[in-house]
């Protein structure tokens, strides 16, 4: 990725208005923008799984699933992607292939809480009442405040109208 000199390069301004978008709910530009960072930067992980967030929160279920492929293709150690994809999965009825999203995602952070909680649920839909409660113990051990926002809560949407996000902003190295 070409960087300009003192400051950001046209990929990460496209970026960073996409995340913003984001952040705002507006999903659909948020998209666009993705799409003009990605067609200027084809190597940005970030890129794609954002604009996967996007599109899943649009409801472009199959296309979210494709970025969150690709974003893993391009960073197979990012474990959110493997997360966030397993969320879509089961969205779409897919159990199967959400456990073994999970099961990758926990590989690379076992301490990722939410991972922990989307597995022990995933596991409960499948039948498995005695290895979702390992999962769902191990979610609260490691923050009962947010296991208990997670059966009890609002939905991500709900709230302060703010998402909580992977990757922020691109900042410049010269700021």
């Amino acid at each position: 990725m070409a960087t300009a000199c003192f400051g950001l390069s046209e990929a990460d301004k496209r970026y960073n208005t996409g995340v913003e978008l984001l952040e705002e709910g507006r999903f659909e530009e948020a998209v666009t923008e993705f799409d003009q960072a990605i067609i200027l930067d084809e190597s940005s992980a970030a890129a794609f799984h954002n604009r996967a967030l996007a599109k899943e929160y649009a409801g472009s279920l199959t296309e979210a699933v494709d970025d969150y492929t690709k974003s893993i293709e391009l960073e197979p150690d990012l474990a959110v992607a493997y997360a966030n994809r397993a969320s879509v999965y089961s969205k779409l009825g897919d159990l199967q292939s959400a456990l073994s999203d999970l099961n990758q995602a926990l590989i690379l952070d076992d301490r990722s809480v939410s991972a922990h909680n989307r597995h022990g649920l995933t596991l409960l839909n499948l039948g498995n009442p005695q290895e979702a409660l390992v999962s769902l113990d191990r979610a609260i051990e490691l923050d009962s405040e947010f296991s208990l926002h997670m059966v009890t809560g609002p939905s991500p949407m709900a709230g302060s109208g703010k998402l909580s996000w992977p990757w922020r902003t691109m900042t410049s190295p010269f700021s």
